[in-house]
């Protein structure tokens, strides 16, 4: 049962077809620059081949509808592992595909920071990490005393 509730953004499911992005595939035509590179530097795992797959059968009956993203979902979590192994597999070919491009940005925005740069950004994202869970921590504090005195109030009345 498909419904129409949810409409998922068209690079989220990258055409909605389950083919690798291939730079040999001459339907592909987001992967490469004008200076022939590949642009792609992710790959879709296997959850997002599945939903791939089920957006192929889904444009095959109407492709006016939409996927029931929750229901997707509760599909895929209910697969065994065997069921999920060959969209697990077409997510290796992708990232296989892709080779030295995964994460080439990331990779070498990495190699020219200082290990010591490195090192104080973790520090900072670590204090600020710490200092917002102690905030939501005295917020939660904060609101239950709060509600607890009106309920004293409204008890009073």
């Amino acid at each position: 049962v498909y419904h129409k509730t949810v409409k998922v953004p068209a690079d989220w499911v990258a055409g909605g077809t389950n083919v690798p992005i291939d730079k040999d595939n001459p339907s592909c035509t987001d992967c490469e620059g004008s200076d022939g590179e590949l642009l792609k530097q992710g790959y879709a795992n296997g959850h997002l081949q599945f939903l791939r797959y089920k957006r192929s059968q889904l444009d095959q009956l109407d492709p006016k509808l939409t996927l029931d993203l929750v229901q997707v979902r509760a599909e895929w979590e209910g697969l065994s592992e065997s069921d999920r192994e060959p969209f697990r597999k077409l997510a290796q070919e992708e990232k296989d595909i892709l080779g030295d491009n995964f994460k080439k940005d990331y990779r070498e925005k990495i190699s020219q920071i200082s290990p010591e740069e490195r090192k104080r950004r973790k520090i900072e994202s670590d204090r600020k990490y710490r200092l917002k869970i102690k905030e939501e921590n005295a917020r939660k504090v904060t609101e239950e005393k709060f509600c607890a005195v009106k309920f004293e109030e409204i008890l009073e009345k």
